[in-house]
């Protein structure tokens, strides 16, 4: 799937080489938007289906990540919430 991603952005890239040498001025431009637009709507449509996991799983490791950070601040900061405060020493009572 990847190798078709690179096809299809090789031919995106061609089509708009060819439209800028066969065309020229506003309709030359406009001939290059729509290229290229279509070339995009291709790409999404082929291309979200491989991109997917890559994408879930970039997101599950970077909630991991978070994750392992967040679990160690409690123990780096003593004022954290969720951190147990630490009691007041008990007044004792004097020796007499």
């Amino acid at each position: 799937m990847p190798m078709l991603l690179v096809l299809l952005a090789d031919i995106l890239v061609g089509s708009i080489s060819a439209a800028m040498e066969l065309t020229g001025g506003p309709v030359g431009l406009t001939t290059v938007a729509v290229a290229a637009a279509a070339s995009l709507v291709m790409l999404l449509a082929v291309g979200r289906p491989a991109l997917a996991p890559v994408c879930g799983q970039l997101i599950a490791s970077a909630v991991r990540q978070r994750a392992d950070r967040t679990a160690f601040l409690p123990l780096l900061d003593p004022i954290a919430p969720g951190r147990p405060q630490p009691r007041a020493p008990s007044p004792r009572p004097r020796a007499a």
